[in-house]
C-alpha cells in the first residue's frame, strides 16, 4: 500500500533499533549545546517508532491534507482518512499513538511555515498555541514533531525549532528533563522490586552483605538492565537467574 521511503525510514528504524545514534549525523554534530534535546528526539524515535513510520509514509504520499475554512480547522479527509486509518491499524497504533500521528501530520505545514527561516521565541509560542488547540501539552508532541521535522525536512527546520524553543524556555528544558528522569527512575525502582532485583532480593540470591563490593555489583546489574552497560558483572552460579529477572524488569518498563 505504501512505499517504504528509504532514507527517512532507514534512519528512523536504525535509531529505533539502537543501531545508530542521531549524534552520528553531520547536521546534528553542528548543534552544539542541544545534546539533551537531541537525546529526547532520539528517545521519541524509539518510543513512537510506528507513529513516526505512519507520519513519514503518509506525508511522502503527498496531497494528504484537506484545508477547510478556519472555523472548521484542518483534518485528514476523504479517501486519505481511510488510508490513514488502515495504515495506523496495520502498524497497530494505540488510540493515543494514532492521535499523535494525526496531529503531527496536521501540523507539518505549520512547522515548515514557522521554522524554515525563523528561530525566535514567538515562532515556538505559536507552535505551543497550535498544540493547545489540538488538546496537547508540550510533551511528548514537541519531540515527536521534532523527529518528524528531522526525518522529512531540511535540517534548518529542525535546528530553528530547537533554537526557538530555547529562546522561549531557556530553563524549562532542564526542568522537564529532570522531572522526566526522576519519574523514570521511580519506575525502574518499582520494576526492580517486582522482578527481585532490589538490594534486599539481590543480597539473598548473591549471598552477600551490604558493602562496597555488593554496591558495585548492584549498580552493575541495574545498569545492564537499563541498557547502560553491555554485560552483567561476574555472577558465577546465578547469572541465568539474574538474566531472567532482568528480562522481567525490562518487560515491566515496556508496558
Amino acid at each position: 500500500m505504501f512505499e517504504e521511503h528509504d532514507e527517512a525510514q532507514a534512519l528512523l528504524l536504525s535509531v529505533a533499533m539502537g543501531d545508530r545514534s542521531l549524534t552520528e549525523l553531520e547536521q546534528i554534530e553542528r548543534l552544539r549545546g542541544f545534546e539533551r534535546e537531541v537525546g529526547e528526539v532520539e528517545r521519541a524515535m524509539r518510543e513512537h517508532v510506528n507513529t513516526l513510520r505512519v507520519v513519514v509514509m503518509f506525508w511522502r504520499r503527498g496531497s494528504a491534507l484537506c484545508h477547510h475554512d478556519v472555523a472548521i480547522g484542518k483534518t485528514i479527509c476523504g479517501e486519505h482518512a481511510s488510508v490513514f486509518h488502515d495504515l495506523a491499524e496495520a502498524l497497530r497504533l494505540s488510540e493515543q499513538e494514532t492521535r499523535y500521528a494525526k496531529v503531527s501530520l496536521l501540523l507539518l505545514d505549520d512547522l515548515l511555515h514557522l521554522f524554515s527561516h525563523r528561530d525566535d521565541a514567538g515562532s515556538f509560542r505559536r507552535l505551543e498555541g497550535l498544540l493547545t488547540e489540538e488538546g496537547f501539552d508540550h510533551e511528548p508532541m514537541v519531540r515527536i514533531l521534532g523527529a518528524a521535522a528531522l526525518l522529512l525536512f531540511d535540517e534548518d527546520v529542525f535546528s530553528n525549532m530547537l533554537h526557538a524553543e530555547n529562546a522561549l524556555h531557556p530553563n524549562w528544558r532542564m526542568e522537564i528533563e529532570m522531572a522526566r528522569r526522576a519519574e523514570r527512575e521511580d519506575r525502574w525502582r518499582e520494576a526492580f522490586r517486582g522482578a527481585g532485583l532490589d538490594g534486599h532480593a539481590l543480597q539473598e540470591i548473591l549471598g552477600m552483605r551490604r558493602g562496597p563490593e555488593f554496591g558495585t555489583i548492584l549498580r552493575g546489574i541495574h545498569a545492564y538492565a537499563k541498557g547502560e552497560a553491555k554485560t552483567l558483572p561476574n555472577l558465577e552460579g546465578v547469572r541465568e537467574e539474574v538474566e531472567r529477572r532482568v528480562t522481567k524488569a525490562r518487560a515491566h518498563m515496556s508496558v
